[in-house]
């Protein structure tokens, strides 16, 4: 369906599923946590989608913060 970040977006009738794709242990950090609200946001305007399952790709759904990103930003500001 669509792409924001790494995280994507697929329907399946009234239910879309949201997976985030930064395996294998999708750690969180700004870029992801700001691709989750951006497809959500977009997902809140759709009459077509009624419920959001969560999903992640690799070996984890996710082991936490990514203290460790390049970016420099604050994981919550």
């Amino acid at each position: 369906m669509r792409q924001f970040g790494d995280v994507q977006l697929e329907q399946h009738g009234h239910v879309t599923v949201v997976e985030m794709q930064r395996p294998p242990y999708n750690f969180f950090d700004a870029a992801l946590v700001g691709a989750l609200a951006d497809a959500l946001d977009f997902l809140d305007e759709l009459d077509e989608c009624r419920a959001v399952v969560l999903a992640a790709q690799g070996r984890a759904f996710s082991a936490g913060a990514d203290f460790q990103a390049e970016s420099g930003q604050a994981l919550f500001e």
